[in-house]
């Protein structure tokens, strides 16, 4: 009789603790993304900055200077203008890509601020963050992508290390819960065999 209760006392501790840990792991896993693509939209903004300060005249770039600059920042690079046609970008023909005149990071670069938005690209299929500023004046864009992807394993690495911790954190939890439990059971077995005995 005190077996069950024990068993049935630590099953709903472990049922509880099991509900915190789902709970923290989907808060935490959330918050943990938005910090990151907060911080990365930030840097990614900064490294446009200063690859903008680098650039003469943006009709004149060539494939492989961006190329190399997408390599320095770690991220697809494309030079837009003003009216939404494409420069040059690093990892497509420029020549071949649509109008970008609406594309929401890039409607905000030719405002005069930073843009940022998170979708599938339309030319290669891949989906990206991505981070525009004004170039010239605002006359042209710079825009750096960086792939989703790394961004999701990014983030997995940091739940994986947030769950280690949480279940290393409920482990005395579960040996106070245990040893509570053993008390409890023996008390309610004493006392439900005291009432048999007066039964």
């Amino acid at each position: 009789m005190t077996g069950r209760i024990f068993l049935k006392l630590i099953a709903g501790v472990f049922c509880l603790l099991l509900l915190a840990l789902v709970t923290v792991d989907y808060f935490a896993t959330n918050v943990a993304k938005d910090n990151y693509i907060q911080n990365l939209t930030g840097q990614l903004a900064d490294k446009g900055r200063m690859l903008a300060l680098t650039f003469g005249a943006p009709e004149t770039l060539d494939v492989e200077r961006v190329r190399r600059m997408a390599l320095a920042a770690g991220g697809r690079i494309t030079v837009v203008r003003a009216d939404g046609k494409v420069l040059v970008d690093s990892e497509a023909d420029a020549a071949g890509m649509e109008n970008h005149r609406t594309r929401p990071e890039l409607v905000q670069a030719f405002r005069g601020g930073s843009g940022s938005d998170i979708r599938q690209s339309a030319t290669i299929g891949v989906s990206f963050l991505y981070v525009a500023v004004p170039v010239a004046g605002g006359s042209t864009a710079l825009r750096i992508a960086f792939p989703l992807a790394e961004i999701n394993r990014q983030v997995s690495q940091i739940r994986g290390k947030i769950l280690v911790s949480t279940a290393l954190a409920f482990l005395p939890a579960i040996l106070l819960a245990a040893v509570a439990a053993r008390y409890i059971s023996r008390r309610f077995a004493t006392i439900m065999a005291h009432a048999g005995e007066l039964a």
